[in-house]
């Protein structure tokens, strides 16, 4: 791309690109022919763009000629302007190719129709002086000659009409950048370079730095662009952006915005009639969150098929645009209003502190469970473990009594959670695997929101009724005076008396308010935390009892303490095979915290 202008590269590439999809419009064919036949950058952009997808490779194979030909998009002058080109590039320097090609011009093809010969001598010339090496302009020139006599004029803007006068791809005259969306709505807006407000005509290869605020632009075939500061991007044509760093949310729900296309370093994003969120982070990758209708991602490289996503489905392209990787959906990583409420935009602040904190997390390798307790709409009835150790087992099934426990929202609008009735014995059964066991270290990290802290119940469960022994978390409430009331316990060896000294009890904790509960054991000492802090702990020699019974999160098996089941809601638990640092819970409880 040396001596390219990435600018008009990014607009003819989209414009090719919506061909290729199938949405190219009459007036998108328009602006293609203006473009590339007075712009002779533009001209070279869409033989760079040709060559990087892959037509190059293909036109020069003998069945793409024979094709190409069948099907009536080389004509006869065309495919000897061709061989010309094949034949001279391996010995022929620059000068010489481009008067064999002029000598074959007038004296071979004098009859030609001007949209064959003429133009591919136009290509040749201008795509000959301005490439580097002598290997490298033949090639280009070839490519010019066949791309842009061909694939442009007989597939891009179909068979010709009147003749009309020669135009010379050379000219130096470019036109003005045409305009083609307005500012549409703004709030708290800042820009860097300089004001742009409401009604504001932005134009082709236009610029925006978004500093602060929110900003809706709409294009002139209809398609809603919000903008989210921090965030830049770069009109790449009428109907197509590139989004160099920050987010945006695209909303396309009528015939004429369909094809939209938001363009990254690594991917182009081409709207199928949809609502959809781009972002663009600092170091280059790049995620697509669809919330209606569906979109097609297209990588540059040609390492990755394309990939086309659904409501609901979420993936983000990494490691420099050459690996798909699956993400959890966000419902709120992107605004769909540029005057979002107060309370929704701190909500939605939170959640995203959460989410990049809680990506992170899956990743350790001590975590052997992990449960966001979001829905997954393809899998009802389903609690996904998100652990990387433990990916694709140990997911929990709903059950109770009485029907199962219901997905609720969770510490803020857009997070999930699962509410638990004690009184229908609601649980989340995780089958026993031999990958969870945990040998004596271990972590419990919950959210939870407890219903009434007069009783007492269970909410991590994992004893061997058979062996009478396992670990077991749970809250023991005001009303059994046997033990400490309203305290904390731990249970994790052999169900055999001492169990006295293990509840402490937790200051502060107060019905219907969401906390987060810690408790780390290593053999040694077992400690409790609430919110962060820790408040409690004690020696504790007792070995951790290995189980072969399945875990349960908000109850107990049946026949264990029958009546002491969890209730209320749980948001999140993350299970660990170490101790971790008091520093690290108050970190995990900072990212999470409402």
């Amino acid at each position: 791309m040396s001596g390219i202008d990435r600018d008009r590269l990014e607009r003819v590439a989209g414009l090719a690109e919506r061909y290729l999809s199938g949405v190219l419009t009459e007036a998108d064919h328009a602006q293609f022919e203006r473009m590339v036949l007075r712009d002779p950058a533009a001209a070279q952009a869409l033989v760079v763009y040709m060559k990087q997808a892959g037509t190059l490779r293909e036109v020069f194979s003998a069945e793409g000629k024979a094709f190409h030909a069948r099907e009536g998009l080389l004509s006869g002058d065309v495919l000897e302007a061709f061989e010309i080109l094949q034949a001279a590039a391996d010995d022929t320097d620059i000068v010489d190719v481009t008067q064999l090609l002029a000598d074959e011009a007038s004296q071979n093809h004098s009859d030609a129709p001007r949209h064959t010969t003429e133009d591919l001598l136009s290509a040749a010339v201008y795509i000959f002086r301005h490439t580097v090496s002598r290997r490298a302009t033949v090639y280009a020139g070839i490519a010019a000659a066949l791309i842009l006599g061909a694939t442009l004029l007989f597939v891009f803007m179909g068979s010709p009409g009147p003749e009309q006068p020669p135009t010379r791809l050379v000219s130096p005259d470019t036109p003005p950048a045409e305009t083609i969306a307005t500012i549409t709505d703004q709030n708290d807006a800042r820009w860097a370079d300089g004001e742009h407000v409401i009604g504001s005509r932005l134009r082709e290869g236009q610029a925006l730095i978004l500093r602060s605020g929110f900003v809706e632009i709409t294009t002139d075939r209809g398609a809603r662009v919000i903008l989210e500061a921090p965030c830049e991007v770069t009109w790449a044509g009428d109907h197509a952006l590139r989004l160099e760093r920050g987010r945006l949310f695209g909303i396309c729900e009528t015939p004429r915005s369909k094809g939209f296309t938001v363009r990254t370093e690594h991917a182009s994003i081409v709207d199928l009639g949809t609502r959809f969120g781009v972002q663009v982070a600092p170091g280059g990758d790049s995620e697509v969150h669809v919330y209606s209708g569906s979109v097609a991602v297209r990588p540059a490289t040609g390492t990755l098929g394309n990939r086309t996503l659904a409501s609901g489905q979420s993936v983000a392209l990494v490691n420099n645009g050459t690996k798909f990787h699956p993400v959890d959906h966000d419902p709120l990583a992107f605004v769909a209003d540029t005057r979002p409420d107060p309370q929704e935009n701190a909500a939605r602040g939170a959640y995203r502190r959460w989410s990049e904190y809680s990506r992170g997390l899956s990743q350790r390798d001590d975590l052997f469970a992990y449960y966001t307790f979001d829905e997954d709409a393809n899998r009802p009835g389903v609690v996904r473990n998100l652990a990387r150790t433990s990916r694709g087992m140990l997911d929990g099934k709903l059950e109770g009594d009485r029907g199962e426990p219901r997905w609720a929202r969770g510490r803020w609008p857009g997070k999930g959670a699962l509410r638990f009735d004690r009184a229908s014995r609601h649980a989340v059964r995780v089958p026993f695997d031999s990958a969870r066991y945990f040998d004596q270290a271990f972590t419990a990290v919950m959210w939870m929101n407890f219903d009434d802290l007069a009783v007492s119940q269970h909410f991590l469960n994992h004893i061997d009724l058979e062996a009478r022994g396992g670990m077991s978390l749970g809250f023991n409430g005001t009303a059994i005076t046997a033990f400490a009331p309203g305290s904390l316990f731990l249970f994790k060896n052999k169900l055999i008396g001492g169990f006295n000294h293990r509840f402490r009890q937790v200051p502060g904790l107060r019905p219907n308010e969401w906390v987060c509960i810690a408790v780390t054991t290593d053999g040694k000492q077992t400690k409790y935390y609430l919110n962060g802090e820790l408040f409690a702990g004690y020696d504790d020699d007792r070995p951790m009892h290995h189980s072969k019974a399945d875990m349960m999160i908000g109850g107990t098996q049946k026949e264990h303490i029958n009546e002491q089941a969890f209730g209320g809601l749980i948001d999140e638990v993350a299970l660990f095979r170490s101790v971790l640092s008091g520093d690290e819970i108050e970190e995990i409880y900072n990212a999470g915290k409402p």
